[in-house]
């Protein structure tokens, strides 16, 4: 084999030939890139939804998304679009288009979802605003059973589809308005098996849900289907026989079933079992029949359960409870108990079944109608009245809830009696009501029956207000007035009172206070020496006036005239000054004055002439009083009477006395 030869300056030549020339195409890359990113921007990202945000179940939506993009270069540039919903990636794809749409085929709720797009072209990203779709109306669901007639216990197939729609679901089956069973599915389409408990007409529907986060949207129920199920066997009974009984007393229980299908099943097939307060008694062998005796422990809940072929029926619950005897009953009295007043006595027993009958007796004789009690905590009560206070003692009550056999008594009733008060009696101490002053007088109120403690109040008679209030236990209460005065005297009484509440007043009883004994000697003495001043007075002026009499009866009876023209008469009547003035200190003998005639006195003045051969004389008056006496008018004169009487007193000119 011939080696080829080069010449040695060309093959050096060639490699940097080769390494000039890459090195001169990348550089005209870069630059292209770099001039390529220095002017392409994308401005804005648009995503529309035609034919609106809002459409019916089954419409076709378009997606459309358009990008503003600024370049200075006329190549044509590739975009990568990308639509979401819900931030999941539903469609992408790659284009030189400068807008893309996307077409959701007859759009279900399962298509409703907020919705944006994206471009990037050359490196640059930009993502559009959202957009929501919301698809209202989901479409109604079929129901399909395999079986439309059936007997307790038989499945049924029910398979319930809505072809239409996609997307995870869950689908429900109902019994009339009853949920029976909720199956999952990622399809439109979802199978379960039905078993019915119970015979009749029975109504089969349902309806899916689908999920649309955060919510779920619930579709229309679907048309119903009926099935008719035949009863295999009738719900058990529980009967109880006798309805009560009372402790260790015999009770019976009894479960059956009165309608069995004999096509499909026999009797012996059905089993019972009992229960008492959801414990089973008696488990599958139990024949229907039960027995036992009544106490506290049997006390509870019962009820059976009948099984056959997988199929369990209840009875309903009977609530058992053992019934009580009645205790011995306690008899009390919640007041007082006053003779002579109505009060009510109650009757109880503590232990023993409602309804209770009560009977009250007295002496061991019934004394009123029977009450009888069904309310718990409620006490028979009986009114009755006592006129003494032993006659308490003779009641007693009898209880009973079940006939004869069951009757208690209780002891007799014994409570405190209130006697009423009697009429009290007031008496004065002492001499019963006559006291001399200074005397100690005392007020005694004593009552004769009722019960203490007693309540004393003393009143004079016309005052409303008590002198004295005492609460004793002893029957007598004593008021002290103290020293009797004579304002003492008057009309006293006295009230009584006790826990009865019913006063009684005494008798008025009057006290006399006389005046003490010197008080009587002082007035008797004052009253002789007042009689003895009175009779000496008046014979003092008895014989002051007789005196008078007489001195004027001594006077000389002549007429008067006068001695000299110069005369000066003075007539004095009864109704001058001057005779007043003598009159007034003669009062006291105004009866022996008053018999007297009317007296008439004239003074006569004489001037007396001057007699030289005579000392001076006093210049005196000569008076002469002339006395008239006028009868009264219709009066007789007196038996001989001559007419008015005229005394002269003649003072002649005597020395005026020393």
């Amino acid at each position: 084999m011939r080696a080829t030869r080069l010449h040695p300056l060309g093959m050096g030549l060639r490699p940097l030939y080769l390494l000039l020339l890459q090195l001169l195409l990348q550089l005209l890359a870069t630059w292209q890139v770099a001039e390529t990113q220095t002017v392409l921007i994308i401005e804005s990202v648009k995503l529309t939804i035609l034919p609106g945000q809002h459409v019916a179940s089954g419409t076709d939506v378009t997606l459309r998304c358009d990008p503003k993009i600024t370049s200075g270069t006329g190549m044509p540039l590739k975009h990568g679009y990308t639509f979401y919903r819900d931030s999941t990636s539903v469609y992408a794809n790659e284009t030189t288009a400068s807008s893309l749409s996307h077409v959701i085929r007859q759009a279900r709720v399962v298509n409703s979802g907020s919705y944006k797009c994206s471009v990037k072209v050359h490196g640059q990203y930009k993502e559009s605003d959202p957009e929501s779709l919301n698809v209202t109306g989901l479409q109604t669901p079929v129901l399909l059973l395999n079986k439309a007639t059936v007997t307790e216990g038989e499945v049924v197939t029910a398979s319930c589809s809505a072809p239409k729609e996609t997307g995870s679901s869950f689908f429900f089956y109902f019994e009339g308005l009853k949920d029976v069973v909720k199956v999952p599915a990622s399809k439109s389409l979802a199978e379960t098996q039905l078993k019915f408990s119970s015979p009749g007409n029975k109504s089969v529907t349902c309806h899916y849900r689908i999920s649309l986060q955060p919510d779920l949207v619930t579709s229309s129920r679907s048309k119903p289907s009926r099935v008719y199920v035949q009863e295999l066997f009738s719900r058990p009974v529980l009967t109880m026989e006798p309805p009560e009984a009372f402790e260790k007393e015999s009770f019976s229980l009894t479960c059956y079933s009165h309608n069995i299908s004999d096509q499909r099943i026999q009797r012996g097939q059905v089993k019972y079992s009992l229960y008492r307060n959801g414990v089973v008694l008696k488990p599958g062998d139990f024949g229907g029949n039960f027995s036992t005796t009544a106490e506290a422990s049997r006390n509870g809940n019962y009820s059976c359960d009948a099984v056959a072929k997988h199929i369990r029926k209840s009875s309903d619950v009977i609530v058992f409870k053992a019934k009580v005897l009645v205790s011995k009953p306690s008899i009390f009295i919640p007041g007082k108990v006053i003779v002579g007043k109505p009060f009510r006595i109650h009757c109880h027993c503590e232990n023993g079944s409602l309804p209770v009958s009560y009977t009250l007796l007295s002496n061991k004789v019934p004394q009123q109608s029977v009450v009888l009690v069904r309310q718990p905590n409620e006490t028979a009560s009986f009114w009755v009245t006592v006129r003494r206070k032993e006659d308490v003692r003779n009641f007693t009550c009898e209880a009973e809830n079940n006939g004869h056999s069951s009757r208690k008594e209780s002891q007799v009733l014994d409570v405190a009696v209130t006697e009423p008060v009697s009429v009290p009696t007031l008496l004065i101490m002492p001499n019963f009501g006559s006291v001399t002053e200074g005397e100690e007088l005392f007020l005694a109120c004593t009552v004769r029956e009722g019960s203490p403690p007693f309540t004393l109040k003393w009143y004079r008679d016309g005052s409303d207000q008590p002198l004295d209030t005492q609460m004793t236990k002893d029957r007598t209460g004593l008021h002290v007035l103290g020293p009797a005065r004579r304002e003492h005297t008057g009309a006293y009484r006295c009230v009584a009172d006790n826990p009865a509440r019913d006063a009684r007043r005494s008798e008025l009883v009057r006290v006399s206070v006389s005046l003490a004994r010197w008080k009587l000697v002082l007035i008797v003495v004052s009253c002789i020496l007042l009689l003895t001043v009175l009779i000496g007075v008046g014979c003092y002026r008895y014989r002051a006036q007789r005196g008078k009499r007489e001195t004027a009866t001594e006077l000389s009876v002549k007429p008067s005239s006068p001695k000299s023209e110069d005369s000066l008469t003075v007539s004095l009547a009864h109704d001058t000054d001057a005779y007043n003035a003598h009159t007034d200190t003669d009062d006291q003998s105004s009866v022996e004055t008053a018999k007297e005639p009317d007296v008439e006195y004239t003074e006569v003045v004489h001037p007396q002439p001057a007699d030289g051969s005579r000392g001076p004389v006093r210049r005196g008056t000569d008076t002469v009083y002339s006395e008239l006496q006028n009868s009264p008018a219709g009066v007789a004169d007196p038996p001989g009477y001559q007419g008015s009487m005229e005394f002269v007193q003649l003072n002649h000119d005597l020395p005026e006395p020393v």
